[in-house]
């Protein structure tokens, strides 16, 4: 057993780390919102945190056969709160009737402020940082083209 010291300086080292990854993701957060990019984007594809459950098909449909698998993962994101843009975070619940079936959506949770997540979750978010950057872009493209699109359709009226 690791002796109450030895927790006791790690602890004060993991909340100085901690302070640093605050400071980090502010900045990071503020100069997406220098941009005024007005987009809302995610990172479907890694997600912070995830919980797996098999639960059997009687709780939801009353069958008595067969297994249910959900999957409850949180995914960074960049979007409003209020009035404000900020680097946030959801829980996006998955379902699958069977392990060979694709993962379906049930539900996009609300969006909350990252800088108010759990440490792990906002630690994690540094694995991402680079995902949401490329996420963001796309979707700027895309909104892009699609005024250009726009444009070329009211021109030839």
């Amino acid at each position: 057993m690791a002796p109450f010291p030895e927790l006791a300086a790690i602890s004060k080292t993991l909340n100085d780390e901690s302070n640093r990854v605050n400071a980090l993701l502010l900045e990071f957060e503020r100069k997406l919102c220098a941009l005024n990019l007005g987009v809302e984007a995610w990172v479907t594809d890694q997600a912070l945190t995830d919980r797996r459950l098999i639960e059997t098909y009687e709780k939801y449909t009353g069958d008595r056969e067969g297994e249910l698998y959900r999957s409850y993962d949180q995914q960074l994101g960049f979007g409003q709160i209020g009035d404000r843009w900020a680097l946030v975070v959801r829980t996006v619940t998955f379902e699958r009737p069977s392990v060979l079936s694709d993962w379906i959506v049930l539900s996009e949770g609300r969006p909350t402020a990252l800088l108010q997540a759990a440490r792990p979750i906002r630690v994690a978010a540094l694995k991402t940082l680079d995902a949401l950057v490329e996420a963001l872009t796309e979707k700027a493209k895309d909104m892009v083209q699609s005024i250009k699109a726009a444009e070329q359709t009211i021109e030839k009226l």
